[in-house]
């Protein structure tokens, strides 16, 4: 009833596990928790479409990705960071999202920034995989190769400590090299940098 929901919010806006969470303020925990919860029903593969098509969440999910993409310290910010990344990464697997995720605005851009930059090995390795899920789609291969720094990152990937994220990064560049049109773009790329990185 109205009275007994009423209570549990209020149970629900005093916890404070961490000494975090207040009624008027956004409580990390939660917040946390609702990323995990997330991150597991993004692996089904009835919820990924109406997931990718709920109004907010993909920019809520960019919100925790950079918000703080930088930060090595605070293990509830990369957990945070590395959930939202693993969320676009499962949303990213139904054919019927790879179009309208790649052209979501700030997506690519997000998913590049922090292959390049994030501190994180995890992190980078799910920006791989998130910009190889994408790339798969036939109709978003010139958009993406044509992206501001994409084959730059995915060069950069393709040296990075981990062997996960090297293989991502290679099978984002095979599949981007089956359009013919951007089968010299790649070739060419800093005078060859993209076929001798993928010749060691």
């Amino acid at each position: 009833d109205l009275e007994s929901t009423k209570k549990a919010t209020e149970r629900y806006q005093s916890f404070n596990p961490d000494g975090e969470c207040s009624a008027d303020s956004i409580c990390p925990y939660a917040v946390r928790k609702v990323l995990k919860i997330l991150r597991y029903f993004s692996r089904i593969l009835s919820a990924m479409v109406p997931m990718a098509q709920q109004y907010g969440l993909v920019e809520a999910l960019l919100y925790q990705i950079t918000k703080d993409p930088h930060s090595i310290d605070n293990d509830d910010d990369i957990a945070a960071r590395v959930d939202a990344l693993a969320v676009i990464v499962n949303l990213a697997c139904a054919e019927e999202n790879k179009i309208s995720l790649c052209y979501h605005p700030g997506l690519l851009e997000t998913a590049i920034s922090t292959a390049n930059n994030d501190p994180v090995e995890e992190a980078r390795e799910y920006s791989a995989i998130i910009l190889m899920n994408l790339a798969y789609a036939e109709e978003v291969k010139e958009h993406m190769v044509n992206q501001d720094h994409l084959l730059d990152t995915l060069l950069h990937l393709l040296y990075d400590v981990s062997p996960f994220t090297r293989r991502y990064a290679s099978a984002a560049l095979f599949t981007l090299a089956c359009v013919y049109a951007n089968t010299s773009l790649i070739a060419s790329h800093c005078s060859g940098g993209i076929l001798e990185a993928l010749r060691r």
